[in-house]
């Protein structure tokens, strides 16, 4: 299964929204879960989430999208966030993409927390984070990965202007940067 996170930068961007959704071919019968971030409130996130949502099926890509809290699918407790995988897997058995927006229990909650409790609870493959630029040459001709401090350090080098993106990946390592254009091949 893909890990996909975008930001709430890469969501401000049409020329990215477009570009995502075109893209979307993974091969092989592989699945995706995309987790988004989602400005202002829980209403708003649930309208992104359907939004991108109708974007993809336009494109014939078969998905489904839920707030975060519905059918429990993560259930927030003291300790953190609970992903209930075995409900995502029924979930994404008859699709190809499931969409997942920052809301449980009607409170937007951050999405950055979802997406690692569920990297932590399900058998993910590659986790791919976007630059905030969809036309930036950090992954604009090839997929980045950020495996250690080392990548991490070589790439703000090169593209400073990028940091918030190739933080984000080192955090999630290990993670591949990847443009709207590249990140299903």
């Amino acid at each position: 299964m893909q890990l996909l996170f975008v930001t709430e930068a890469n969501l401000r961007d049409r020329l990215f929204v477009k570009d995502l959704v075109h893209n979307f071919k993974f091969s092989g019968g592989d699945k995706a879960l995309l987790i988004h971030e989602a400005p202002g409130s829980s209403a708003a996130a649930r309208a992104l989430g359907k939004h991108l949502s109708a974007l993809f099926s336009e494109c014939m890509v078969v998905n489904l999208v839920f707030a975060a809290g519905q059918r429990d699918l993560f259930v927030r407790e003291e300790t953190g966030i609970r992903v209930q995988a075995g409900r995502i897997g029924a979930l994404l058995e008859p699709v190809q993409l499931l969409i997942i927006s920052p809301v449980i229990q009607d409170t937007p909650v951050p999405a950055l927390e979802l997406f690692e409790a569920a990297r932590a609870a399900l058998p993910a493959g590659q986790v791919t984070v976007f630059p905030g630029n969809p036309m930036s040459a950090l992954a604009g001709r090839q997929r980045q990965p950020v495996l250690s401090e080392q990548d991490r350090d070589r790439l703000l080098g090169l593209y400073e202007e990028e940091r918030p993106a190739i933080e984000l990946a080192y955090r999630l390592r290990p993670a591949t940067l990847a443009s709207p254009v590249n990140y299903a091949h």
